[in-house]
């Protein structure tokens, strides 16, 4: 997969720039990043979601590990949250930029929730729409490079019935990636309203 951002976005560069401040996670981020966008490429017929909610997403996901820079593992969603909230990038409004740090946050544990979580809270009813959708999105993806070896090099999906079959390529054994990417479908079910599965082995044209 190559590089699926927007070289044109005066956004992108304020968050390559926070991609690169956590070195060791950078080429992983970007990985992550690639993958999302597939996924969202790939099941555009099932969420019907507009083009700047790729472009949303694809920032959610160059900063989605920015959380380690200011207090390591544990919590770090909510701090990439915290730090995507306080980012101030051309071209990018207030309810978008709110909007990206939610989506970083649902990379890993809990799910969206109006009751517990300001800023989701403050979103309007399309926006946290676009939240749970690319949240759900990133979500698998991140479980995709659990490795940090960038694996995978092709997603297709296919939805049959009540079920969204994923089907992964890869360029090495992806045991890791596929096993991780199983138990972060929780979201994107939530927002789908449908079965996720994730298989590889399959040849991807």
């Amino acid at each position: 997969m190559s590089d699926c951002w927007d070289e044109t976005d005066p956004a992108l560069p304020t968050y390559l720039a926070l991609s690169a401040s956590v070195d060791w996670s950078r080429e992983h981020m970007r990985q992550v990043t690639r993958i999302a966008a597939a996924l969202w490429d790939t099941t555009r017929d099932v969420h019907l979601m507009r083009d700047e909610d790729r472009r949303l997403l694809a920032l959610a996901a160059l900063g989605h590990d920015v959380g380690y820079a200011v207090g390591g593992r544990k919590g770090h969603h909510k701090a990439a949250e915290r730090v995507l909230l306080d980012v101030r990038a051309p071209g990018l409004g207030d309810e978008e930029r709110r909007t990206v740090a939610a989506i970083a946050r649902y990379h890993r544990r809990a799910l969206p929730d109006e009751e517990k979580h300001t800023n989701y809270a403050s979103l309007s009813r399309e926006a946290r729409r676009t939240v749970d959708w690319c949240g759900g999105l990133l979500r698998l993806a991140d479980g995709l490079d659990r490795a940090h070896d960038s694996a995978v090099v092709a997603v297709a999906a296919t939805l049959d019935a009540d079920v969204l079959h994923f089907d992964i390529e890869c360029s090495l054994s992806c045991g890791t990636d596929l096993e991780g990417s199983r138990k972060k479908t929780d979201l994107l079910e939530a927002a789908s309203g449908l079965e996720v599965r994730v298989e590889s082995g399959h040849a991807v044209r």
